[in-house]
């Protein structure tokens, strides 16, 4: 009678330790996958948005950032970028999205189905629900790159690429994550020989 009960307790004990492990594994591949596509994607959607939103509201921001010097036969000679007015820029835009981040409440789940590893019971069941949270600032780099368009054609864009931080968490997990998202602040199509690209200091 003992060995049976204790046969019994270490069967239970046994596959109790492999539904412990299998859930585990699973819930953290489903809680990575849907941080990373379901939360990020529709977190820097939303950012994309506001910042246009931003932009097209103070359209004046990006005006006089790009100088154009002309050569005395009317070709372009070089390029100026103003980089204290998009420094300006790059820092309202900073908090603008750090605001979006912590200001907007998401409601993301996970699916019990998903969270076991089934794929009869894949997206079906109750969800397990995500927090998401900023982390720390927000931080940008502003870029230049020439571009070639076409038969002596030059595209010179001017970007700013942010990089927020943000942290999501659900029950029994916690995973750091990082957004990006690219913003365009001046282009100009060059027709001729590249020209030079100045940076003035702030």
């Amino acid at each position: 009678m003992k060995k049976t009960i204790i046969t019994v307790i270490l069967a239970v004990l046994v596959i109790s330790s492999f539904a412990a492990f299998r859930f585990s594994k699973y819930y953290s591949i489903a809680c990575d996958d849907y941080a990373d596509k379901g939360v990020k994607g529709r977190l820097s959607s939303e950012i994309n948005v506001h910042i246009a939103e931003h932009l097209n509201e103070n359209s004046d921001l990006c005006s006089d950032i790009i100088k154009i010097n002309k050569l005395n036969d009317g070709m372009i000679g070089s390029i100026e970028i103003n980089a204290s007015k998009i420094n300006h820029i790059a820092n309202q835009l900073t908090h603008e999205i750090y605001e979006q981040i912590s200001s907007t409440e998401y409601d993301f789940g996970v699916p019990l189905g998903n969270a076991l590893g089934s794929k009869l019971f894949s997206s079906k069941g109750p969800k397990i629900k995500f927090n998401v949270t900023p982390v720390g600032a927000v931080s940008y780099e502003i870029k230049s790159e020439l571009i070639t368009g076409g038969i002596n054609q030059t595209l010179h864009r001017v970007y700013i690429v942010y990089t927020s931080e943000i942290k999501c968490i659900a029950p029994f997990y916690e995973s750091k994550n990082e957004i990006k998202n690219t913003v365009i602040i001046a282009e100009t199509l060059i027709v001729g020989n590249i020209p030079e690209v100045i940076i003035p200091k702030n």
